[in-house]
């Protein structure tokens, strides 16, 4: 495959106008780029074909990529709900293991900002889980 064709095979997205308006929604609200979060978008179209259930985001930030998706579900009509699940403090329980976080990191984010995102989409299908995973939001 030549680097011209490889450029449009990798850059699909630019082709999918619907994914284009989300993303340009979004593109403010996630540490995600362009390319995972078109990855995430067709994740969505494709899980389609499995048995209905729940979607779940851990560590959710501003709610960039989450809310992506579940405006991809709410365009395929689908009635599953999508699960934010975060903190809102920051990176918690990191240890000396971790080699990329010691703690606190991505703490500049409030609920309030998530909700904004949603609110501006139109995002019904959402529900925001404050707190640990499974630990505090487990039901």
């Amino acid at each position: 495959m030549g680097k011209n064709e490889s450029d449009i095979y990798y850059r699909s997205f630019m082709f999918d106008e619907l994914f284009i308006n989300t993303f340009s929604l979004v593109k403010n609200f996630t540490l995600v780029d362009v390319t995972r979060l078109y990855n995430l978008w067709q994740f969505i179209e494709q899980s389609q074909k499995l048995a209905p259930g729940a979607y779940l985001e851990v560590g959710v930030w501003h709610g960039g990529s989450g809310c992506l998706m579940a405006k991809k579900l709410q365009l395929l009509n689908d009635s599953s709900t999508f699960y934010l699940c975060d903190t809102f403090q920051g990176v918690v329980n990191a240890t000396d293991v971790d080699t990329f976080y010691s703690g606190g990191e991505h703490a500049d984010t409030d609920i309030a900002i998530v909700e904004h995102l949603a609110g501006m989409m139109k995002l019904e299908n959402i529900e925001i889980l404050q707190g640990i995973f499974p630990k505090d939001t487990a039901t």
